[in-house]
This record gives structure tokens, C-alpha cells and sequence, in this order.
């Protein structure tokens, strides 16, 4: 499914998770999709992804998240260090990334998105669920 990554960490303690629900309560966020991109290779794989490209908004919203799940500062997460994109595909072979590029196409356009739902993923139970909306 293709996403952008806020926060990722092996762990998230239980008392982030209220205060994440009440950083996207009303998420209503207008984002501008770029440029195809890759990610990679790490051992003969990439991930193709498409720019996010970076507004006050979307930059606010990632550092919140990240501070309310306690990212290092001096990680991937923290200000200034956070590259927003949109996953399109991981683990495609190197070897394969002309023929994906090709099949993903496009106008080379960016597409503009208005994000109104957030999800966590616990990526060890391989499960989901959704922080905006009913509960």
C-alpha cells in the first residue's frame, strides 16, 4: 500500500499512543507528490519511491510524531534528517528498476493529495489499525 513514513522503530511506547491520536485528529493535510525516486541497493534490492515534496505542515506534522514516539534527534527522524516520500515498491532487484521505472509510467507531473488518515504499523505482529477516525 503505498504510504509515507512518519516514524519508524522497532518499538513505540504505550504512552505515545494517545498523544499520536491527538496529533492527527484532525489531520487535513494537502502534500505534493514529485519525481520517482530510488532507494538503495541494499544487498541487490531497491525501493522505488515518488518525493514528497517537504511544506511547514508536512514537516511540523513528522516532527510531533517523532517527538511523541522519542526519535533521536540525531537519527533519521529527527529535524532536518527525515526524507518524505511515498513507497512504491521495495525489494525490487536492482537489475529490474528500468522495467519497474517503465511500468510505473507517468506524466512526470506532480500529483497533489490531500491526507486525512494515519495508521500505525506494528511491523513484528504485522498488524494495523487506524489513529484517525472511530476507535
Amino acid at each position: 500500500m503505498p504510504h509515507v513514513t512518519l516514524y519508524a522503530a522497532d518499538a513505540i511506547s504505550a504512552a505515545a499512543e494517545p498523544v499520536l491520536r491527538e496529533i492527527v485528529v484532525d489531520l487535513d493535510l494537502t502534500v505534493r507528490i514529485g519525481a520517482l525516486m530510488i532507494f538503495g541497493p541494499r544487498n541487490g534490492q531497491c525501493i522505488l519511491v515518488r518525493h514528497v515534496l517537504a511544506s511547514a505542515e508536512l514537516l511540523e506534522l513528522q516532527q510531533l510524531v517523532a517527538k511523541a514516539c522519542g526519535a533521536d534527534p540525531a537519527g533519521q527522524f529527527g529535524p532536518g534528517r527525515w526524507s518524505p516520500h511515498v513507497t512504491l515498491a521495495r525489494r525490487v532487484p536492482a537489475d529490474q528498476l528500468g522495467p519497474a521505472a517503465k511500468a510505473l509510467g507517468g506524466s512526470g507531473r506532480d500529483v497533489v493529495a490531500q491526507v486525512r488518515q494515519c495508521r500505525r504499523w506494528d511491523g513484528k505482529r504485522r498488524t494495523a489499525w487506524w489513529l484517525t477516525g472511530p476507535e
